[in-house]
């Protein structure tokens, strides 16, 4: 195939990923549209989800090998970068109540000693997602989202702060009980997200 064949498959494959930011979880797939109606779709299970990755990866080399007739090491980069846009991912490391990549279990929050109402995790962005989802399980009533609850706060956690360019904003008003979505540019950063739910004692 000739260059513009290959360019336009690279365009459509960037396009998707602009137009759709995949999430996968346990279980299930979580699929945005932030730019055609800002809509929200759970699908796939675990099995499904599997398959969609080995399917997306095999129809990206196959993308690949059309448009240049081979696969060689810099085509293969170039075929990977273009599907970077649909795969961005965002990691977390979790400090309290849980610690590492795992998400808090609403039992967390009842831990020994006391109950939390806050919970802190370290974000790092790739610099591709545009949006991710801190998941709290905090279970707050809808009368308190109502109300503006949880209480949102991120700073930086190293000496050079958080880029400018990332242009971090909260979702408002929040929709779930146990999560809080977040736009940005897509811009690689690391920095510290604390979420608190109300408290009796401070209302």
């Amino acid at each position: 195939m000739n260059l513009a064949i290959a360019l336009t498959l690279v365009a459509l494959i960037s396009l998707i990923g602009v137009a759709f930011k995949f999430r996968f979880k346990d279980g299930y797939a979580q699929i945005d549209t932030p730019y055609i109606g800002n809509r929200r779709y759970v699908v796939f299970n675990k099995t499904w989800k599997l398959a969609l990755a080995a399917a997306s990866g095999l129809a990206l080399l196959i993308a690949g090998v059309l448009a240049v007739g081979h696969l060689d090491a810099h085509h293969l980069i170039a075929v990977l970068a273009s599907g970077a846009f649909m795969f961005g991912a965002v990691t977390f490391n979790w400090l309290s109540p849980a610690t590492g990549a795992v998400t808090p279990t609403a039992a967390a929050y009842g831990l020994a000693g006391g109950p939390t109402d806050q919970c802190c995790v370290d974000v790092t962005t790739d610099g591709v997602a545009t949006t991710f989802t801190v998941t709290h399980n905090m279970n707050v009533s809808a009368a308190d989202i109502t109300a503006g609850f949880p209480i949102v706060l991120f700073e930086p956690n190293s000496p050079t702060g958080i880029p400018a360019t990332l242009l971090l904003v909260i979702t408002r008003p929040i929709a779930s009980s146990n999560a809080v979505i977040f736009t940005c540019a897509a811009v690689a950063a690391t920095f510290r997200v604390r979420i608190q739910r109300p408290y009796s004692a401070g209302r």
